[in-house]
């Protein structure tokens, strides 16, 4: 198993830096040339041996991740950042020439897989030069076992999170270590992970380097000494990415006493060298005198280090320096890889797997199209074939244009948005899959799952249905056309995925291709009346050949019932079957052709996707600095600040001086594991009950006010769990126990409304909002009203407090563009809760990501807060220092599986240990230590004996000493609908005023909008080019019989709208719903408040592109160019669109998967298409009756009945007579004649009604959640 691990000495990578500098310039050095930029990395220069460690330090937002994605070469390169100076990998320039992998800061899973699984198919792709299967399992064996992942290996990855978030770190870095690389690049690897994991995961870390000669470079916040001990080499960084010391950690205390002459270090004993070093570099924004002194001492060390650093580095003449920027990617090599065969076969089995286990989107997929086959082969059921009934058979065949090509195409887009593409990208950046393997494995492994089976349901259903001809050729070439349409709307939503960088994008890719699918079929335009300038546009249209090949399928030979039943006479000529397709354009027995056209589209679709995918960028972009536009309103409320207070209100608590504190009692927690097909497996008489899995068991535990109360333990020990349970955060679990606030029990679904809760995953932060706008924002939703005049002084000295001013007017960032760093964010979103004022506060982790400076400064902030405003502070850590830990109050410490191993007061838990024989040595941290304790290891005995006294001497000792005894309490338990909530009314936070929250959501959700460019081409872009490409293929409109053939077909193109609306729709309110769900746990403000302004935020972009998009078919194509049809065709696109976002809504609201909603919304919105434009002109009185409720019904009325107004139409193709020779016998002989007013009306009410139901839908989930 070694043997494969151990690099051989010409594979070892050493690497060498000179003079590195990246910096982001600013739009103003963009426009005029200047010089002005901000740097992030200042002349970094250093040497690092092969099979060395080296660890990256400094303060948050010092450009530790930065440093790693340059050296590791994942970034985004353009023109908001310029990198100068020489990397070198051994003598090569380029990553690409060296194995190497990378650890990001945020873990990515495939649901459906377990731990072992997800590490099993890992290795087959990632360890190429391993031959065997079994050798490949038996190194994920061995990684299961070295990062202790053995306990959890074979839970299943899912939405409901069972894995710790330290669990989740090492899972990631089995993997990365699965790549087999000479060169490892970790981002943050302990982060989330407690004192005892971190310590083994950086010791395994240091045995693979030396072991097998593996180079390491990692960046870390807060390492204990015992870590900082096993690093080669340290890189110190400050801020502004400025460089203060490189080398052996062991020299850098004698390097900073004796070199830069700085006193305070030289008399300190027993004490974390990392934590001493990092606080040297940091940035202190505590005051004006201590900031300016600590850029005085940053400046200094920086220029202490460049004079110092000479002596250090590896001697290289001229020639050999040089700007490697410039040439790395043209030099790089082609990775090592498994073959393409086997790396299918491998992504085959996995995405079966993966398939097959997610019944609920596989039920969804299927079952949409089982539904939509029945729906749609009800409504075009077996019509009488006259005139309407030959039309009622042209819109069936083409409706598998609008089912099977188009609903698995839109829910493809959207599964590989939500997840599969995401994970795709991140495979192919570790070189661990191709794109070949990725395209041509999933094609194969969900064609018997889901391409043949929807083929099969819908042509079999449908086409006996319609009443088509039992004949066995016609019937193989229409599963044919309807297979292949299915294989083409998957690879199309290929395209469409692979050609965008956004959802959003993808969508206005998708709208364009499905115009001019639409325009170019030959069914809403007949071809012969099309501009010559587009006619050519149906030769490259999948929609034209499916459309064509099925009406000659069904039309060859064919003789309607024409009412004389004469085929020679002249008015039977519109009841033969060559007639109809010449009269649509196309000739008998054209199969073949198409069929093989078909085919080619389906495989030019994938290998276009297969381009676009290679050169596609995955890398990071670097935000700009974005300026405030408030500076001049903040000046002038400094001003005001004499008179109505002082920024320190924040910190200035109005609440009664009801003193409170919080006992938890008995508390248990368990998630019941559902058992799928339960039906099917109870009547094989198999066991169907539910398996129950405990989190926390019964926990005890005591909150002081005035005091930070710690929860302590290692990974996996239930402290989030208990934190998301005591703040109602948690669901589909069952939870037993009670929670007293001071003498009474509160609800556990009522207590939430009490606190504040800092998460762990800074969901409230929005990417597109600097730090400035964010805490703006939320202290205008947060504050008083009487405090709203001092909310720029308060924000001010919040983000002075938190030490964010230097990246204050940077955007928040995401995964995609950088904003500002891991560190950064958490101190944000811990500075938004403290914006309320709540009496108690909880927070997640709130020192992860930090150094050890911040993290010091936070604790302190909080401790003054606890106690100067009578506050209770409840924290869960990993990782503290001895400085930190001296500040708790009370400390619940819990071993795994969520059991206590001791409650009490922080000051009785070293005396509480010594009595059971545990001595902490005088320098070691306690923390550090304790945490040891109560971690036990998969292969470590001991240490499992060791946890399970722990857990009885406490369960023996608590509540039976007079030490720790247990609290009792008379009040009996209650129910909510019991609790009386007078006497603590004071502590229950209040909701903004309706007014206030709903001009601050408004405002802050245009400002997200017009900054997401994807969102605005979406919004708008989508009905302007259905507009254009309308007027391109329908101008001018002819009063011949191909004129009412046309009208039809533009009438029913322009419901089309419907799509549109649910498309704006998907772009922006998932994204709105999730902050808005994080809100409302925080009781900000009312659900109308939200509903409201996103209303607010959409009518404009409807009015717009309703204007416009009527002005171009009115005037442009040529309906009646008159006031009332222009206002008629604007009042129907509004109301169209409008209902599309609302039916949006509903769907968003009941479905948190994106695939299973898209998949839902478009089945609905073609079924309502069909329904409510010309397409069934027969329609079974089931359908009529529902389509009273379909707005489309009502547009498509409105529309046709001013658009064949006083209309005179001439016959075609040599016939003098024909039955449909005005606008009147039109509207007659389809039965579409209606009063405008009245269907004008009814669109009004249905407006109304369907957001009326999308606010109930939300309600009620609001409600029940």
């Amino acid at each position: 198993m070694n043997g494969f691990l151990v690099i051989p000495e010409s594979e070892r990578v050493s690497l060498t830096v000179r003079n590195l500098k990246v910096s982001v310039l600013s739009a103003k050095s963009h426009s005029n040339n200047t010089n002005s930029e901000n740097v992030i990395l200042d002349d970094i220069s250093l040497d690092l041996k092969s099979g060395e460690v080296m660890a990256i330090l400094g303060g948050s937002g010092s450009g530790k991740t930065t440093l790693l994605n340059i050296l590791s070469q994942r970034y985004n390169r353009n023109k908001n950042f310029h990198c100068q100076g020489m990397i070198k990998y051994n003598d090569f320039i380029s990553i690409g020439n060296v194995k190497s992998a990378y650890l990001l800061q945020t873990d990515l899973f495939l649901p459906g897989l377990t731990v072992k699984e997800t590490l099993n198919y890992a290795a087959e792709l990632k360890l190429f030069s391993v031959p065997s299967k079994t050798e490949k399992f038996k190194f994920v064996d061995f990684l299961l076992d070295e990062l202790n992942l053995n306990s959890i290996k074979d839970t299943k990855f899912s939405t409901f999170n069972l894995l710790s978030g330290g669990e989740q770190r090492r899972i990631s870095l089995a993997i990365q270590l699965l790549n087999d690389p000479s060169i490892l690049f970790l981002d943050e690897p302990t982060t989330g992970l407690d004192s005892f994991t971190s310590f083994n995961l950086i010791q395994t870390i240091k045995n693979l380097s030396q072991k097998f000669g593996i180079t390491i470079i990692l960046s870390i916040h807060q390492p204990r000494t015992e870590i900082l001990s096993l690093f080669d080499k340290i890189c110190l960084l400050a801020k502004g990415g400025k460089l203060c010391y490189f080398g052996d950690p062991n020299q850098s205390l004698n390097y900073f006493n004796f070199n830069c002459n700085l006193a305070e270090l030289k008399n300190i004993k027993n004490f974390n060298l990392a934590d001493s070093i990092i606080d040297l570099v940091a940035k202190d924004t505590t005051s004006k005198q201590n900031e300016s002194n600590s850029l005085e001492r940053i400046d200094y060390l920086s220029e202490c280090w460049k004079s110092y650093q000479t002596n250090q580095l590896i001697e290289l003449d001229n020639d050999e320096i040089f700007n490697t920027f410039q040439a790395a990617d043209k030099i790089s090599q082609k990775p090592q890889s498994i073959s393409l065969l086997k790396e299918v076969e491998i992504l085959t089995r996995r995405t079966f797997l993966l398939s097959t286990r997610d019944s609920y989107s596989l039920f969804s997929l299927i079952f949409g199209i089982l539904l939509i086959s029945i729906v749609v082969g009800w409504l075009f059921y077996d019509p009488y074939l006259d005139l309407s009934g030959i039309r009622t058979n042209i819109g069936a065949l083409y409706s598998i244009c609008e089912t099977v090509a188009l609903i698995p195409m839109l829910f493809e887009m959207a599964r590989l948005w939500d997840c599969d593409g995401k994970f795709f990208f991140r495979e192919n950046a570790d070189k661990s899959s191709t794109v070949s393997g990725f395209l041509i494995s999933r094609r194969l492994a969900k064609f018997f799952i889901e391409d043949l089976p929807i083929a099969i349901i819908f042509s079999v259903t449908t086409y006996f249905m319609w009443g088509f001809d039992t004949n066995n050729k016609m019937f193989l070439v229409y599963f044919s056309i309807t297979l292949l349409s299915q294989l083409i709307g998957m690879s199309s939503a290929m395209f469409c995925f692979a050609a965008a960088d956004s959802f959003q994008i993808t969508a206005i890719i998708w709208s364009i291709f499905y115009f001019v699918q639409n325009f170019a079929c030959g069914y809403y335009v007949n071809p012969r009346t099309m501009p010559v300038y587009v006619r050519w546009v149906r030769y490259i249209c999948t929609y034209w050949y499916v459309f064509g090949a099925n009406v000659s399928n069904r039309f060859t030979g064919f003789f309607g019932e024409c009412p004389q039943n004469d085929i020679n006479s002249t008015l039977c000529n519109e009841y033969i079957g060559k007639f109809i397709l010449n009269d649509i354009g196309f000739p008998e027995n054209w199969i073949s052709l198409p069929l093989s056209i078909l085919v080619a589209w389906f495989l030019g679709f994938y290998f276009v996707a297969a381009i676009l995918l290679k050169y596609k960028n995955k890398n990071v972009s670097f935000s700009k600095s974005k300026k405030n536009n408030d500076n001049k309103d903040q000046v002038q409320i400094h001003n005001n600040n004499v008179q109505t207070g002082t920024a320190d209100s924040i910190l200035e608590s109005n609440l009664s001086n009801l003193d409170i504190n919080i006992h938890i009692k008995n508390i248990s927690l368990f998630v019941t594991k559902k058992s799928k097909f339960k039906f099917i497996r109870k009547f094989l008489g198999q066991n169907t009950d539910p398996e129950e899995k405990t989190l926390i068991e019964n926990v005890s535990a005591f909150f002081e006010q005035g005091k930070i109360n710690a929860i302590m333990g290692p990974s996996g020990s239930g402290k989030s769990t208990l934190l998301n349970l005591i703040s109602n955060r948690i669901e589909n679990v069952r939870s037993t126990g009670s929670i007293y606030l001071n003498e009474d029990q509160i609800p556990l679904s009522y207590f939430h409304n009490y606190i504040s809760y800092t998460t762990q995953n800074d969901a409230s932060l929005i990417p597109t909002l600097t730090v400035w706008e964010t805490l703006c924002f939320q202290a205008r939703l947060r504050l008083p009203v009487k405090e709203h005049s001092n909310i720029f002084p308060i924000v001010s000295e919040l983000i002075n407090k938190m030490g964010l001013n230097d990246c204050k007017n940077i955007l928040v960032g995401d995964e995609n563009i950088k904003g500002i760093s891991g560190g950064e964010k958490r101190r944000t979103s811990i500075a938004i809760q403290l914006l309320d004022n709540s009496r108690i506060l909880v927070l997640d982790e709130p020192t992860s990501g930090l150094d050890s400076f911040t993290s010091s400064t936070i604790l302190k902030l909080l401790a003054d807060i606890a106690q100067g405003e009578k506050k209770i502070v409840i924290i869960t850590i990993h990782q503290p220092k001895y400085e930190l830990f001296s500040l708790f109050g009370n400390v619940l410490l819990l071993c795994k599986g969520g059991k206590v191993a001791f409650n009490g007061a922080q000051s009785k838990l070293s005396g509480y240990f010594e009595k059971l024989g545990y001595m902490c040595s005088e320098n070691t941290n306690f923390a550090d230590y304790i945490l040891d304790l109560v971690s036990e290891s998969s292969k470590d005995v001991d240490s499992k004996i060791r946890v399970e006294n722990l857990l009885i001497n406490w369960k023996n000792n608590y509540g039976k000493t007079e030490e720790f005894k247990e609290k009792t309490f008379e009040n009996p338990m209650v129910d909510e609908s019991e609790f009386e909530t007078e006497k603590y009314k004071i502590l229950k936070k209040k909701k903004a005023a309706f007014g206030v929250a709903l001009v601050t959501l408004i405002e802050r959700q245009a400002k997200t909008i017009f900054r997401s460019k994807d969102i605005i081409l979406n919004r708008l872009g989508q009905v302007l080019t259905m507009g254009v490409f309308g007027t391109i293929f329908y101008a001018p409109l002819s009063n011949s019989s191909d004129g009412i053939y046309n009208r039809l077909g533009l009438i029913q193109n322009a419901i089309n709208l419907y799509y549109y609306g649910f498309l704006n729709n998907i772009a922006v309110y998932p994204i709105e719903r999730d902050y808005y769900y994080v809100e409302s746990k925080d009781n900000l403000y009312r659900m109308e408040c939200f509903l409201v302004a996103y209303l607010i935020n959409e009518i404009p972009f409807e009015i717009i592109t309703s204007l416009l998009f009527s002005a171009l078919y009115v005037f442009g194509v040529g309906l009646p160019r008159n006031a009332e049809m222009f206002l008629v065709m604007f009042y129907g696109g509004f109301v169209t669109l409008n209902a599309g976002e609302s039916i949006g809504i509903m769907f968003n609201t009941i479905f948190s998967n994106f695939g299973i909603a898209m998949n839902g919304l478009s089945t609905l919105f073609t079924i309502a298409i069909f329904m409510g434009g010309t397409m069934s002109m027969q329609m079974p009185m089931f359908f009529q009756v529902w389509n009273y409720l379909n707005p489309l019904k009502y547009v498509v009325k409105a529309v046709s009945n001013m658009a064949f107004r006083n209309q005179e139409f001439e016959c075609v193709g040599g016939i003098d007579e024909c039955s449909l020779n005005s606008g009147e016998a039109v509207l007659e002989y389809y039965r579409m004649k209606s009063p405008v007013a009245i269907n004008l009306i009814a669109l009004l009410i249905i407006l109304i009604s369907y957001r009326t139901l999308a606010y109930l839908f939300l309600h009620i989930k609001m409600k029940t959640w």
